[in-house]
């Protein structure tokens, strides 16, 4: 690496001096009513300078939950304003979900945490032992949560605390996962999408495309899938099968959203190759049900 390598001589001896004087004078200047040490806020951007990887809200509570990289957690009341929160981690953090009262996230090399007040985040416990799997996304049912991830990692809680690897051999890395209608689908690489009553036994479905897929999730009374190359897929039967939207996107998409009449498929743009890495959401695409085709 080039470093920009310090002057030397006179020039350097008198610009060292004068840094030397610099410092010595500034204790002894006046502050003016200001209070050492200074203490810095975040102002811009709003409401925090995170990339926001994943986000779950729970009306029951009313609660939003945030997850960044490095850790970081963010909550909130109003959706206005966003608080930090001690994770007691520094892994990426990939996923949230509401267990009920309880959150419960997801991340780098299989790190998942649990609470059920946002001032005590605690970790969980992977039965089988450390894994260097990052567990991309998590969804629940009433009684079971499922995370997935890579090499095909499935694994299953009843309470977000402790959680037993399953072995569907799905045989693809999976990057999302959607519960609704009493079905899990999970979704991955070149196009696979399978379907589980219980996060233990997975049944392999048709896709009908060979793209990576990013998210699944139920809008209302269907699942929607989204993918690379704005690939999206919707399914009315539970997952057994699927077809395609007319998005017009051709953007890489990355979450599906229910809102009163419509879907939408927010995507991000310049992603680096590698993992699903947050970007700014620079487009929105909308569908009502009757204009799919």
């Amino acid at each position: 690496m080039n470093r920009i390598s310090k002057r030397v001589g006179g020039e350097g001896q008198w610009l060292t001096g004068l840094l030397i004087g610099f410092v010595l004078l500034v204790p002894f200047q006046k502050s003016f009513g200001i209070s050492f040490p200074l203490r810095w806020r975040w102002s811009n951007p709003r409401p925090h300078g995170n990339n926001i990887v994943d986000m779950a809200y729970s009306p029951a509570l009313g609660l939003g939950v945030q997850v960044a990289e490095r850790g970081q957690i963010y909550t909130s009341d109003n959706l206005d304003t966003w608080l930090p929160r001690d994770s007691g981690v520094t892994n990426a953090l990939r996923a949230v979900a509401f267990f009920g009262p309880r959150t419960v996230i997801t991340g780098e090399a299989g790190v998942v945490l649990y609470a059920d007040s946002v001032d005590d985040f605690r970790p969980g416990t992977l039965l089988d032992g450390p894994t260097g799997d990052w567990l991309e996304a998590v969804a629940a049912s009433a009684q079971t949560l499922v995370a997935v991830g890579d090499n095909g990692a499935v694994y299953t809680s009843t309470d977000g605390v402790n959680w037993k690897r399953q072995q569907p051999s799905l045989g693809q890395w999976l990057r999302g996962v959607a519960f609704g209608n009493g079905t899990f689908v999970a979704v991955g690489e070149n196009g696979l999408i399978a379907t589980s009553s219980d996060g233990t036994n997975w049944t392999s479905r048709p896709s009908g495309t060979t793209t990576n897929l990013n998210r699944a999730a139920f809008t209302g009374n269907f699942f929607t899938v989204v993918g690379e190359g704005g690939v999206t897929l919707t399914s009315t039967n539970n997952g057994s099968s699927w077809f395609s939207e007319k998005t017009r996107a051709t953007n890489d998409l990355f979450h599906a959203a229910p809102a009163p009449g419509r879907i939408s498929w927010p995507n991000r743009a310049a992603l680096p190759p590698g993992r699903i890495t947050p970007t700014s959401v620079v487009r929105v695409f909308s569908s009502s049900p009757a204009a799919r085709a």
